[in-house]
């Protein structure tokens, strides 16, 4: 590939980028000075809108339908891409699918089409853009999700593989440096039409806004801008972070002893109209520390475990394979010891 595209633009890859949270990160990237790849699967139209959109901004767009499920398609979006704009500057891994609510509900062809969508699917596409990565000294950010992050029984199939997507994070982030950044955003509350059930139903919209600290529920543009952010010359010196964007899922506020939601409902209401699942109680009443290549950096005992065998993070000399821990990084007696 040629080290420029047409104008000195850089170029950048983003799967499901039709609609939702990919197309606000399609045109935000594209406002920024990137042309753009993304792919969709079977809305042509949204897709074409999208692509308007790059090229109102004044870049150049190229999209195909994919399945993200197809771990050769995204060998060949990338080839195909990379012949369309001759680099590649950045790859977002945003496709993703949910499944049936309950957790006893997922049958195994469930199991394997959202594994296969939003973990497997991330990884094949990274795999395949790391070699025009590395000559840019590009960088990847996978698109996770704060139920990878908690406990989310009414969707456990998804949280699972979000959580997945964190642990690949920073896996990749070590398996390819120093040339390639790889960074997760994790989306809490977010309006899109994947979301619109919910948000459309006036007292669940209400439930999930009381417990934001912003008050109000995320927009594709706030997701945008964080990897915009992850992206840029701004975090040349971050890689294998997850950063959550804007939600308080873990310790609502307003919240009851031991982060238990003190929301009830009326007489014969099903709690779940009210007060969507996974928003009412919380494994931990603070946050969670930020998410690094080596876990945790506090609070959790397994992220001293990793970083001592990881070899790009020796121990300090003397420290017989541990590093020493003060009395504030010991493991939390009110959230324990951590997965």
């Amino acid at each position: 590939m040629s080290p420029t595209t047409k104008g000195g633009r850089k170029v950048a890859l983003v799967t499901g980028g039709s609609r939702g949270i990919g197309r606000g990160i399609v045109l935000r990237l594209a406002r920024e000075g990137y042309d753009v790849a993304f792919t969709y699967r079977e809305e042509a139209e949204a897709a074409r809108r999208t692509a308007e959109g790059v090229v109102s901004s004044g870049g150049r767009a190229f999209y195909r339908a994919v399945d993200a499920q197809r771990s050769e398609a995204a060998a060949d979006f990338v080839s195909a891409a990379g012949e369309e704009f001759g680099r590649l500057d950045a790859v977002v891994a945003n496709a993703g699918t949910t499944g049936s609510l309950g957790w006893d509900s997922p049958s195994p062809e469930e199991w394997r089409s959202i594994v296969e969508t939003n973990l497997a699917g991330q990884y094949f596409l990274v795999r395949a853009a790391a070699p025009e990565l590395k000559k840019s000294d590009g960088s990847a950010v996978l698109v996770a999700s704060i139920a990878g992050l908690m406990a989310y029984p009414e969707e456990i199939v998804y949280g699972a593989a979000k959580a997945g997507t964190i642990s690949l994070t920073r896996s990749l982030a070590l398996a390819l440096a120093p040339e390639v950044r790889v960074n997760a955003v994790a989306p809490g509350w977010v309006r899109t039409d994947m979301t619109a059930v919910l948000h459309e139903e006036p007292k669940t919209r209400a439930a999930v806004a009381r417990r934001i600290p912003r008050g109000r529920w995320g927009e594709p543009e706030d997701v945008a801008s964080a990897v915009l952010f992850l992206v840029s010359e701004g975090a040349r010196f971050i890689t294998g972070e997850t950063l959550v964007v804007e939600e308080a899922t873990f310790c609502p506020g307003g919240s009851g002893e031991g982060g238990r939601s003190t929301h009830r409902p009326a007489d014969g209401q099903d709690s779940r109209a009210r007060e969507p699942a996974g928003l009412g109680v919380t494994p931990c009443r603070r946050p969670l520390p930020l998410l690094g290549p080596c876990g945790p950096s506090r609070g959790v005992s397994r992220g001293w475990r990793e970083c001592r065998r990881s070899p790009a993070y020796p121990p300090a000399p003397g420290a017989r394979g541990r590093p020493a821990r003060s009395r504030s990084e010991r493991p939390s007696p009110r959230c324990g010891r951590g997965p």
